[in-house]
């Protein structure tokens, strides 16, 4: 990178990362989210081999599956691809980060999960409906809310999953059962835990580790329950009026990121997530 600092891929985590331990157990997956089809490359990347987005699906089947979709002719034909049999049944839908066009993806997801067998265009009996869906949905971000530069914070894909899991109730009369991971969840934590024991290349089990957020519901409370020192920033969604009703206390409060990356390089040998 620049500056004279080189970052490894390997020190890199983000909240879809962790997808790389699905690779093998599902062939043909459905990446849902992100700008235009990058996500595509990303989980092809992690090592699957066959991606289908739902610009795939809109581009083939056209605007009659979902007729309010955001995109125009030249963007499908730019990033919809047609080399792909989308009449191939899927074995799971993966959402990597925030839906771009959350109509067509919430409808190609719902089609999905109530699917028989993950085959597009097909629909399960009502007396076959249950909690598990026709294929898996993980998620890998569950932040209800995110923060830019509005002044109030905003809804991040916690909110998709929300959504995704009322509208299946709404059709089938049960809850879904899904699968989450990103914070405050244990696996994504164990996850960057062994990646950072593995940079580390000692696998050494005491690390003082300092996780950075904004978020209390997430960052912070998923640093407390795996055992990080957790420190709260007030450059997000958090501000100092939540402080009485909070709903996991950090150790520490700063104002920024570099005030708390300082303090912990200041007064301990240790590792910033």
């Amino acid at each position: 990178m620049g500056n004279g600092i080189d970052i490894s891929e390997r020190q890199f985590l983000q909240s879809h990362t962790p997808y790389k331990s699905l690779v093998g157990k599902y062939n043909r997956v459905l990446v849902v989210g992100g700008d235009e089809d990058k996500c595509r490359y990303v989980a092809q990347s992690y090592g699957f081999k066959d991606v289908v987005m739902p610009v795939d699906i809109l581009r083939q089947v056209g605007s009659k599956i979902w007729p309010f979709n955001r995109y125009n002719q030249e963007e499908l034909e730019k990033w919809g691809r047609t080399d792909l049999d989308i009449n191939k049944p899927f074995d799971a839908v993966l959402v990597f980060c925030d839906p771009r066009d959350m109509g067509t993806d919430t409808q190609i997801v719902l089609d999905l999960l109530l699917s028989q067998n993950g085959q597009l265009g097909t629909r399960r009996a009502n007396h076959e409906f249950s909690s598990k869906p026709a294929i898996p949905v993980h998620f890998s971000n569950n932040d209800l809310l995110w923060a830019n530069n509005y002044s109030l914070p905003r809804f991040g894909q916690g909110a998709f999953r929300t959504m995704v899991q009322a509208l299946y109730k709404e059709s089938t009369k049960y809850e879904l059962d899904c699968h989450i991971i990103g914070k405050p969840f244990h696996y994504t934590y164990q996850y960057a835990d062994n990646l950072l024991k593995n940079w580390t290349k000692n696998g050494k089990d005491d690390l003082t580790v300092y996780m950075v957020g904004d978020n209390p519901a997430s960052d912070i409370m998923g640093a407390n329950n795996y055992g990080w020192k957790s420190m709260l920033v007030r450059t997000g969604v958090y501000r100092d009026e939540d402080r009485p009703n909070i709903v996991a206390t950090p150790d520490y409060f700063f104002d920024n990121v570099l005030d708390a990356v300082n303090y912990a390089i200041d007064h301990n040998k240790s590792y910033i997530i």
